[in-house]
C-alpha cells in the first residue's frame, strides 16, 4: 500500500476488495487507509470462491479515474510506474495500455529473488496480432500487474469475465481481440523497465496446477475453440492430473479427464493415442529426490514449482515430466545469481540424465 501512494504521481484513487478475508487484512487495510493521503476505498463482502475476475469488476465499477492500474495487495510498486506511462497517454490519444517487459520477484521479506524478461519474445513484438498469438503459445503475455489501461476501453470489452474463474488471461486475450477485430486505431506500448516487483509465496494462486488447468480450459473453450489446443496446455493438464492422484484427490482428477476429452477431438487417432498414454501415464512416473544438503535449492525450487513438488517422510521430490519443465524455467528466466551448474545436478542427487539437449544448453550458458 505504501508503495502504491508513494508514487511520484499523485493523482491517485485506492479501491481495495477484501474477498471476506480471515487472516487479519481487514485490520490492516483500515490502519492503510487512515494513513493514505490519497482517496481510499474499501470494498468488503463474503469470500467469493476464487471469482477473481467478478471481483476485478466491481472494483473497475468503483473506480471514477481514467485509467486503471491493477495490483495485489502483496506486490510492490515503482515509485515511477504510474507516472512513467501516464506520460505516454498524455502524448498519445489512442493509446490503450503500456506495460512494463521486466518485473523483479521478491520473497515474503522484499529482497529481490530475480529480475527478468517477462518474455524473450517482446523483442520482436511489434504489433497486437503478434501479442495474441504470444498469448496463446505461452498461455499468458504480461502480467497486468503494473499496466496501466485506459478506463474507456476496459469498459468497451467488459471488463473481467464474472463466469469465468481465470482473471489476466480472460482481460488480455478481450482486449487484443477487441483492438484487433473493433478497434483497429488502438495502439500500445512496451516499456522496457520494471514497474512491479511480484512477491513469491507459497500461497500464490498461480500454483495450483488444477486450478490452472481449468481455468485455462475455460479460456480455451470460449476464445479459441477454433484453433487446436497446444503443448503447453497438454503439458500443464498433465502435472495437474499427476498431482491429483498422486495426493488422492479422484473428484479432481475427474474433471481433468473431462478437459482432455473435451482436446481429444482436435487430434487425429495416431495423436489422440499419444496423448492420452503420456496422460495417464504422467501420475507414474519416476520421482527425483532433492538433495537435502542444499538449502538454498530446496527453498527455491519449492517457491517456483508449489504444488508440484511432493512432499513424502520428510523429502521433498520432483517428477520427471516436470524436471524439463524446471530447467526451461531456469534457462528462461537466468537464474544465474541463484543457480550453477553444479547445483542444478546436485538439486537432483546426480542422477538427472536427460534431457540432454537443455543440459548441453546449461553446460554453455553457465560456463
Amino acid at each position: 500500500m505504501q508503495s502504491i501512494w508513494s508514487q511520484d504521481y499523485k493523482n491517485i484513487e485506492i479501491i481495495v476488495l477484501d474477498d471476506g478475508s480471515s487472516d487479519g487484512s481487514l485490520r490492516v487495510i483500515n490502519e492503510c487507509k487512515n494513513e493514505s493521503p490519497c482517496s481510499f476505498n474499501i470494498i468488503t463482502q463474503e469470500n467469493s470462491g476464487g471469482k477473481v475476475g467478478s471481483n476485478f469488476n466491481k472494483l473497475i465499477n468503483a473506480s471514477s479515474g481514467n485509467f486503471l492500474f491493477f495490483i495485489s495487495t502483496d506486490d510492490e510498486v515503482v515509485s515511477d510506474s504510474v507516472s512513467s506511462k501516464v506520460e505516454l497517454f498524455e502524448s498519445d490519444e489512442n493509446l490503450a495500455f503500456a506495460l512494463n517487459t521486466y518485473i523483479e520477484t521478491i520473497d515474503e521479506n522484499s529482497n529481490v529473488i530475480d529480475k527478468s524478461y517477462i518474455h524473450k519474445e517482446y523483442v520482436r513484438i511489434s504489433s497486437i496480432n503478434e501479442l495474441l498469438e504470444l498469448e496463446f503459445n505461452a498461455l499468458g503475455s504480461f502480467y497486468i500487474q503494473g499496466g496501466l489501461f485506459k478506463k474507456s476501453v476496459i469498459d468497451d470489452i467488459g471488463g473481467f469475465d464474472d463466469d469465468l474463474i481465470g482473471d489476466d488471461i480472460i482481460l488480455r486475450t478481450k482486449l487484443f481481440k477487441h483492438i484487433i477485430n473493433q478497434a483497429p486505431t488502438l495502439s500500445f506500448k512496451l516499456i522496457d523497465t520494471v514497474g512491479v516487483r511480484y512477491r513469491m509465496h507459497d500461497t500464490n494462486i498461480h500454483k495450483n496446477s488444477l486450478r490452472q488447468s481449468i481455468l485455462i480450459h475455460e479460456w480455451f473453450m470460449r476464445y479459441f475453440k477454433d484453433r487446436i489446443p497446444n503443448k503447453t496446455m497438454l503439458v500443464w493438464l498433465n502435472h495437474a492430473y499427476a498431482y491429483t492422484v498422486n495426493n488422492n484427490l479422484l473428484e479432481d482428477a475427474k474433471k481433468l479427464i473431462s478437459i482432455l476429452i473435451d482436446y481429444l477431438p482436435y487430434f487425429d487417432q495416431e495423436e489422440k493415442k499419444k496423448i492420452t498414454l503420456n496422460f495417464f501415464n504422467s501420475a507414474k512416473v519416476r520421482a527425483y529426490q532433492l538433495n537435502k544438503t542444499l538449502d538454498l535449492n530446496k527453498e527455491f525450487v519449492l517457491k517456483i514449482l508449489g504444488d508440484m513438488m511432493i512432499e513424502k517422510n520428510n523429502n521433498l521430490y520432483i517428477e520427471e515430466p516436470q524436471v524439463q519443465w524446471f530447467i526451461e524455467y531456469l534457462l528462461d528466466r537466468s537464474y544465474k545469481s541463484e543457480l550453477t551448474l553444479d547445483e542444478i545436478y546436485k538439486s537432483f542427487s546426480w542422477r538427472l540424465t536427460k534431457p540432454i539437449r537443455l543440459l548441453a544448453k546449461i553446460f554453455k550458458k553457465f560456463s
